[in-house]
């Protein structure tokens, strides 16, 4: 029997009188706990017991009486308010709790989960299950600057980041790798580019390029590094002083789940014969598809398009040239007086580190560019040939 004498819960055949337990019985079984909860079950049993609990599933109650059609964020929204939840559930998967959430997003893209972390992060709800969970006070609000930094408006903020970002704040990374060195605190990363400053300007700005995802953000490694380090507020006014403007018209993932197979997913699958195969001619086309469109590297959504018209087989090559596309390899390569290993180097080890991509296919993606952007466009001196995949 609950502390007030009734009688325990029932809920599919079995009892509980653990709004814990209760709640991660109907996260598996979602469609008859959605039920229970919006018919007001829940909500009556808790009210002699517990008034927060009670609070929470009439609020929830009135928020699906009054948009039906969203029940299914509704019972989210609900789930992650339970104190002590520690999974996260949506439409009957367990994706675990923090730590197995951080091992999801080390691992890739999911096409399921993606765009469920998108939809809470722009919520601000994604702070909320991580404080539930039991994590320690630093890490929820790490994880709620985060929150902060993506519906901020008028911001340069690259929302696509958010699942590389919440990886490093998740897994509490306090160290940071560049240039095959390890470092651990802020004051020893300065010092090693203040003797880069000395030995030359030029050498200083290549290795702050590097830390740089675009002209606006950081790479995604080194800002979650300063983040763990407790540097928010420093973060936050760079942010205020260069992140403003109007924002990038980025798509967001919509929160549907399909069964399909996302173009990451199986980008991540395709194995090295794979991607070799038939793949004669594709420099050829690509070379092609500059020469006629040469307005698509200043129009990312044209750019795309084309190359999805072009290649449609082919989704880990146009990931990968996408890839280096939005690091603007193309304003690099005009820029530079010659295309050789040292300037591939930085887009390879941002590829790998950033984006999980692997080496030899990073080394073909860069390769790609110099030759039919670089050399073959824009006629620029070039010592790089096209890398073979094995």
């Amino acid at each position: 029997m609950a502390v007030d004498g009734t009688l325990p819960f029932e809920f599919e055949g079995r009892t509980y009188s653990d709004i814990v337990k209760l709640a991660e019985a109907m996260g598996m079984n979602w469609q008859k706990g959605r039920q229970a909860l919006f018919s007001g079950k829940v909500g009556d049993y808790f009210k002699r017991i517990d008034r927060s609990i009670y609070t929470n599933c009439q609020n929830a109650e009135q928020e699906y009486h009054a948009e039906p059609k969203n029940g299914d964020v509704i019972f989210l929204k609900w789930l992650c308010k339970v104190k002590g939840l520690k999974n996260l559930y949506w439409m009957g998967r367990n994706f675990g709790g923090v730590s197995q959430i951080t091992m999801l997003l080390r691992k890739g893209y999911d096409a399921e989960f993606n765009p469920l972390l998108n939809y809470m992060v722009r919520e601000q709800l994604f702070s909320v299950f991580v404080k539930n969970s039991g994590a320690d006070q630093v890490k929820v609000d790490n994880v709620h600057y985060l929150e902060r930094c993506y519906v901020k408006k008028d911001s340069m903020f690259n929302k696509k980041n958010i699942a590389q970002l919440m990886y490093y704040v998740l897994s509490d990374t306090r160290t940071f790798n560049f240039e095959g060195k390890t470092y651990r605190r802020e004051t020893d990363f300065a010092k090693y580019l203040q003797e880069c400053a000395d030995k030359s300007r030029s050498l200083l700005e290549s290795k702050i390029d590097m830390l740089f995802v675009d002209q606006y953000n950081l790479t995604p490694a080194f800002e979650g590094w300063l983040i763990n380090l407790g540097k928010l507020r420093e973060l936050s006014l760079w942010r205020d002083k260069y992140q403003t403007g109007l924002p990038e018209d980025e798509d967001e993932e919509e929160f549907v789940f399909q069964e399909d197979v996302e173009e990451q997913e199986q980008a991540q699958k395709q194995t090295n014969e794979d991607f070799s195969k038939d793949i004669y001619g594709f420099e050829i086309d690509f070379i092609k598809m500059l020469t006629d469109y040469p307005d698509s590297l200043q129009a990312p959504k044209k750019f795309e398009a084309l190359l999805r018209d072009l290649f449609p087989e082919k989704p880990l090559q146009i990931y990968l040239l996408l890839t280096l596309y939005k690091m603007d390899i193309a304003s690099a390569i005009q820029n530079a007086s010659e295309l050789d290993d040292v300037f591939t180097l930085r887009f390879i080890k941002r590829m790998k580190t950033d984006f999980g991509v692997k080496e030899e296919f990073a080394k073909w993606a860069a390769s790609v560019w110099c030759v039919c952007y670089g050399e073959k466009i824009l006629q620029k001196r070039n010592r790089v040939s096209v890398y073979k995949v094995l």
